[in-house]
């Protein structure tokens, strides 16, 4: 509007010049006409920049890693980074710990990352919330989210029964804290301080795994040993009891879980199977049934009257 009024004065000047004045005047009212022209002009342009103006886009901060919450492990570091959009002057971000224990490590702070260090110890799991706040513009902001989690830890692990016989079962009990309990060998899950039953056929070595949120794992052995049964003895008769000088009479012997002999030169014998004995006076007879592999041994008697 200020333009056009401008440009219509302007106008209805130059023509009262040319019908009222005198040639002099005349002259002067074209300059001062050419003067108001060249500033209407101005305020035309001005008028026009002003209405093609624009607002700055507004600055925002992102952090770039991590993306997402984290995890950490007691005396652990993280490394994160921030950006900024329409940074023009790229001043970047300043960080700070907004809440929680730790420290960023000195060396490592810059305007687009910086190095989180969890303390090396807790006691439980812990929120820590660290911030990039834009240099330009205080206002704009950008956090991760930590959580910082114990070391996993195993007190105990130990069966109920170190030996055990082929057949029978033992129980392993494992006491450990700040994670989620696994053993091996088809075990699988399980609970701090409850015992599970095991039923190797052979010795065998089971290891506990403990791991916390942050996927940190400690372990533990024990060992199982499986031994064969006992030897077992069901019977040992003599065919005969009481016989006669010169004649022959049989022994047999039932056992199990070992090898057996008998005394008075029969020697070596198998479960359920006689041998002919012909003693020339009235003997007793020792059957020995021996598991080798663990010493054990049983013995029984019979005797044959002549």
């Amino acid at each position: 509007y200020t333009a056009a009024l401008s440009l219509s004065i302007i106008h209805l000047l130059a023509r009262k010049g040319r019908t009222a004045m005198s040639s002099p005047l005349r002259f002067a009212a074209g300059v001062a006409c050419k003067i108001l022209a060249v500033s209407a002009l101005v305020s035309l342009l001005f008028v026009a920049g002003c209405g093609t103006s624009q607002t700055p886009a507004a600055i925002s901060v992102t952090i770039t890693s991590p993306t997402t919450a984290q995890t950490l492990d007691q005396g652990k570091t993280l490394a994160i980074t921030a950006s900024v959009s329409n940074d023009t002057n790229n001043a970047g971000v300043s960080w700070a710990i907004a809440s929680g224990p730790g420290t960023l490590l000195t060396g490592s702070i810059t305007t687009t990352g910086v190095t989180y260090s969890a303390p090396t110890s807790v006691t439980a799991s812990t929120p820590v919330v660290v911030t990039a706040t834009s240099n330009t513009d205080g206002n704009q902001k950008a956090s991760v989210n930590i959580t910082l989690v114990p070391r996993p830890a195993i007190t105990s692990f130990a069966p109920a029964a170190a030996t055990i016989t082929a057949g029978t079962s033992t129980t392993l009990t494992a006491v450990f804290s700040f994670g989620t309990g696994s053993v091996s060998n088809g075990v699988g899950a399980v609970t701090s301080g409850t015992a599970v039953n095991v039923t190797p056929t052979a010795t065998t070595i089971y290891t506990l795994t403990v791991t916390n949120a942050a996927g940190t794992s400690v372990t533990a052995q024990t060992t199982v040993t499986v031994v064969p049964p006992a030897p077992v003895i069901t019977s040992f008769i003599a065919g005969a009891a009481t016989i006669s000088t010169g004649t022959s009479t049989t022994l047999t012997a039932v056992f199990s879980n070992g090898g057996g002999s008998v005394n008075n030169g029969v020697n070596a014998v198998t479960s359920g199977t006689p041998v002919t004995v012909t003693p020339a006076a009235t003997t007793i007879y020792t059957l020995t049934v021996i598991n080798t592999s663990t010493g054990q041994s049983v013995t029984q008697n019979v005797t044959v009257t002549v």
